[in-house]
């Protein structure tokens, strides 16, 4: 299996894994599987073909977390926004999570043609310079690598675990059951 296969197959396990240790932590521990394995297949040489496969498919089980923790954790932003603001947005809120994709994609492709342009690819050519390879290792491993440890940087600052996401809920309750009395 490659690395979106073994990915799609994890998706029970972590959210599993997520009840038991939080969405937070989890996202933490998959996106560092991730890197680690990611960091590891950079620096294979060619020729290591089963190496390459099985960093791989172990980067798979961490970016597996991709797929689950964002979108577990949207709806307790909702419910947060809805607490510190006391008005729901769930549209902008999904607009924005589906918006965010889309534009990271476009941008990828164009940065990904504009790295193998800086590290002088040569379409069809069946022996690439050292330098261009090396550019391709960049774009494909530790690019993402990068940009996923900006993503953990920013679930850093994260204010909402499970206690806290509790907490809020029965806050909200309240409120509606108070307005509703109204």
């Amino acid at each position: 299996l490659d690395l979106l296969g073994l990915a799609i197959l994890f998706i029970p396990i972590w959210v599993l894994i997520s009840q038991r240790i939080g969405k937070k932590l989890t996202y933490v521990i998959g996106i560092a599987i991730f890197s680690l394995a990611m960091i590891a297949v950079f620096f294979l040489r060619p020729g290591q073909l089963p190496a390459m496969y099985l960093l791989t498919g172990i980067a798979g089980i961490g970016f597996s977390t991709e797929f689950v923790c964002p979108w577990a954790m949207l709806p307790d932003t909702i419910e947060y926004n809805e607490y510190a603001t006391g008005a729901r947005h769930e549209g902008i809120f999904y607009g924005m999570f589906s918006f965010g994709p889309k534009l990271s994609g476009a941008l990828a492709g164009l940065m990904v043609g504009a790295a193998l342009d800086l590290s002088r690819y040569v379409p069809n050519l069946a022996q690439q310079s050292e330098a261009t390879l090396t550019g391709i290792r960049l774009i494909f491993c530790l690019v993402p690598v990068a940009i996923s440890l900006i993503g953990l940087l920013a679930m850093a600052l994260y204010p909402i675990s499970h206690a806290r996401y509790q907490e809020i809920l029965v806050e909200l309750d309240a409120r509606r059951a108070a307005r509703d009395r109204v």
